[in-house]
Parts: structure tokens; C-alpha cells; sequence
């Protein structure tokens, strides 16, 4: 309860004003207090200027009814040069302390607010993923070589394109049908390093209608992936007019795939799975991704090592963010999702 006094305390011999919130002044009104007596005690000495306001709070009498003003009967000496000094140190620390509190606040809003950013990111990219994946097809003779076929990590594609996974297949997913419906599809990552200390992922949607001239699945079964329609289909830049016709993501730095049978024995062993050889399509296909966002990719100066991952199934995607450079590492985030395949023997 605020107290309301009809005389003024003294303290030393100097009138103070009134105390309020219990018996406890803050500093900082103390302070200015002292300041707005030092002023009303210089004013005092020039005889031409007695009308400030030291003057003005020169009253008698009681306060105004319900203002809790309290006259103030003469004005008071200023304070020292030390007693300043100390004020304004005093006051610099609480300044200090309140922006590294704010600063740190806002720090780890932005944290949290980029961890959620990427997880949807993630998210986004396994689902769309896995749409196209849950219908890959296979010919109705599955021993028949030179159809329909799902591979992954083929020998016809470049090393620099496996990242450390590639995946192609076929599905009825084609956006102009008329030729058919089955369209060529797939995902892969590689690195633009136009700029060497700053390199760039970019994760990769392989797409290819029946009516594109890459589209080769049926005229050359034995060829129809190789680096070169890889660069025609998903060049994923803007040189020669490509506009960027390919890129999936530029935020994704690993992405691992996985392949499973019905009993849940591993199909893709050494990190390669061929539909020709096997003569089925795995039950399950497991994606793994490494998403990182754009403050930390700035601070990317080469390739990650993917043999961090281990060669283990699945892939220890702790490990691999553990051994990205400091700034990197903490804008990191792994994602896995499973995709069954409804076309699986």
C-alpha cells in the first residue's frame, strides 16, 4: 500500500521525498532525484533565473487531495562527482544485463523458430517422397531385363551425383499422359562447387515424361541413366536458360536410402539395389535426410565426409552432424521416414 505523509522525512538534516512501495526506494529513483535537486540547487545561484524549478516546487502547505505530492521546503545540495559516477556505473550494468538478457531471449527464439522451420522442411520433402515412391511399378515378368526397373545408386551414375545415395524408378505419376501414364522418376544430391570454399547442396528431382526424348526406359533399358541425361533432366542452375529445372532442395547436405524386405532383411547391401538382378522391389524403402538451414550452410567450406555415417544400416546420422564444422553442426537436423511400396511382392 502506497504511504501518504503530511510532513516530509528528514534524513540528516535534508528533506527527502516521500517513500513509496513499503519503505524500499529504488536506485534509479534515487538517482534522479538527487539530479533533479542538483539542477534545482544550480539554478539557485543565478539571481536572474528564479523562476525554475526550484522555485516552482517551493510550496507550503499540504498536498493536492489524492496526488501524493508532498511540498518540498527549500532546495538541497547536489550530489557529488563520486556519488555520480557510481550512478551512472550502476546504471550502465543494468543496461548491460538487460540487453544480454533480451539478447539472449532473442537468440534462442530464433533457435527454436529454425529447428521447427527445418523439421517441416524435412517433413515436406519425405511426404512428397513418398507419394511418388509408394507407386513404383515393376513389369508384369519381373525376370524380363529390359523394362521397368528400380535401382539405386546405379554404376551408370557419376560418383558426384551419389551423395551418398541416388534412387530412380519408374511410376504412373506422368503430368502429360498422352503417351501413358509411367513417367521416370527419382531423387539425387550433388554439390555446385562453382565457388570451392562455398560449396552448395542441392537435392534433385530426376523427372521425365513419356514424351520427353530422354525418356528411355523402353528404347534403351541398359541406358537409360547416365550422368549425361542426368545434367539435361535435373541441372539444377540457371546457365543456358535452364532455370534451375530439376532442384528439389537447397538445404538438404546427406541423403541415404535404404532398401527392406517384407521379413525385414536388408535388400540394398553395400549401399546398391537392382529390381534386374533381384527381380522384385523392396517392401520397404527407408529415406534418411540431413537438412541444414541457410545461416548455418554459409558456414560450409567443403563436402561433408559421408563415411562418418558408418556403412552400418542404417546410417549413424548423430555421427555425421557430430562431425560437421562448429556452426554448422548445431543448425542441423536429421530426418527418417519409411515408405512401403504398394507394387512389393
Amino acid at each position: 500500500m502506497i504511504e501518504r505523509r503530511s510532513q516530509p522525512d528528514r534524513l540528516n538534516g535534508e528533506t527527502t521525498l516521500p517513500l513509496y512501495c513499503g519503505r524500499t526506494v529504488p536506485v534509479l529513483l534515487a538517482v534522479c532525484s538527487r539530479a533533479l535537486q542538483f539542477g534545482q540547487f544550480l539554478d539557485a545561484q543565478h539571481p536572474g533565473n528564479r523562476q525554475d524549478a526550484c522555485s516552482t516546487l517551493r510550496r507550503e502547505g499540504a498536498p493536492k487531495s489524492g496526488t501524493g505530492i508532498l511540498p518540498v521546503r527549500r532546495c538541497i545540495a547536489g550530489v557529488t562527482l563520486v556519488e555520480l559516477i557510481a550512478a551512472m556505473a550502476l546504471l550502465s550494468v543494468l543496461v548491460i544485463l538487460l540487453f544480454n538478457v533480451l539478447s539472449n531471449s532473442s537468440a534462442a527464439w530464433t533457435a527454436g523458430q529454425a529447428q521447427t522451420e527445418r523439421r517441416n522442411s524435412a517433413r515436406a520433402l519425405g511426404a512428397y517422397i513418398a507419394r511418388e515412391l509408394q507407386t513404383a511399378l515393376l513389369p508384369l515378368d519381373p525376370t524380363d531385363p529390359t523394362t521397368l526397373q528400380f535401382t539405386l545408386n546405379p554404376p551408370a551414375i557419376p560418383a558426384d551425383d551419389c551423395n551418398p545415395s541416388a534412387l530412380f524408378w519408374q511410376a504412373p505419376i506422368a503430368s502429360d499422359q498422352s503417351r501413358g501414364d509411367v513417367a521416370e522418376t527419382g531423387y539425387f544430391l550433388k554439390w555446385d562447387t562453382t565457388v570451392p570454399s562455398q560449396p552448395k547442396p542441392k537435392l534433385c528431382r530426376f523427372f521425365v515424361n513419356p514424351t520427353d526424348a530422354n525418356y528411355l526406359i523402353y528404347r534403351q533399358p541398359a541406358t537409360w541413366l547416365s550422368a549425361g541425361i542426368l545434367d539435361a533432366v535435373a541441372p539444377a542452375d540457371n546457365v543456358a536458360g535452364n532455370a534451375y529445372r530439376g532442384l528439389f532442395s537447397e538445404n538438404v547436405v546427406g541423403f541415404w536410402v535404404s532398401c527392406y524386405a517384407a521379413d525385414g532383411k536388408l535388400l540394398s547391401t553395400g549401399g546398391r539395389y537392382d529390381s534386374r538382378v533381384l527381380q522384385k522391389l523392396p517392401r520397404l524403402v527407408k529415406i534418411f535426410l540431413v537438412m541444414v538451414d541457410s545461416r548455418g550452410l554459409a558456414k560450409l567450406h567443403s563436402k561433408p565426409d559421408y563415411s562418418t555415417a558408418g556403412a552400418a544400416d542404417p546410417p549413424d546420422l548423430q555421427a555425421f552432424i557430430n562431425a560437421l564444422p562448429d556452426g554448422v553442426r548445431q543448425a542441423a537436423q536429421s530426418y527418417t521416414t519409411g515408405v512401403y511400396l504398394e507394387n512389393a511382392q
